[in-house]
């Protein structure tokens, strides 16, 4: 059995009993990742780069506890990341790079750490640790709300 983790390509002769994995990586898989996937509790790594998944990115992702590696790139998904996958505490590899995702990339906990290749070829995408800087979407809600269009200037304030 081959399993491809954090961009190694793991050979076991024997398949270990402690190994909660899905690769599914280059299969041709069609159609949009189920939100039912997040019941797989025990998942320590998804692999479900290289296929035509479309749609978006289900938050239930984030009920992965023990996820550790989870790779969704060259796909077509699209919309924004799930914010919730922030609170996957053990993931250390995280690759959702050439899709058509946008929006801000999650911030805390492991997303602060990972590479910006994991993400390119997403036009959409902005935020660390990508250059590309998110012009509205950092700010929080309440800070959202009070910016506001001068009438005279057309510059956007912040109101206080």
């Amino acid at each position: 059995m081959i399993i491809y983790n954090k961009g190694l390509e793991l050979e076991y002769r024997k398949i270990p009993d402690i190994i909660t994995a899905i690769d599914f990586s280059f299969k041709k898989f069609e159609g949009e990742i189920p939100d039912i996937i997040g019941n797989l509790q025990r998942l320590y790594l998804l692999n479900l780069s290289n296929n035509l998944l479309n749609g978006h990115i289900p938050s239930s992702l984030a009920n992965l506890k023990e996820l550790e590696c989870l790779g969704l790139s060259r796909n077509m998904l699209s919309g924004k990341l799930p914010p919730e996958l922030s609170k996957l505490t053990f993931l250390s590899s995280f690759n959702v790079s050439y899709n058509q995702l946008e929006g801000p990339i999650p911030r805390g906990k492991r997303f602060d750490t990972f590479e910006s290749n994991q993400c390119e070829g997403n036009r959409g995408l902005c935020g660390v640790p990508l250059k590309k800087k998110c012009e509205n979407f950092e700010a929080s809600p309440q800070e959202r709300s009070n910016v506001v269009e001068d009438n005279d200037t057309g510059q956007r304030r912040l109101h206080m």
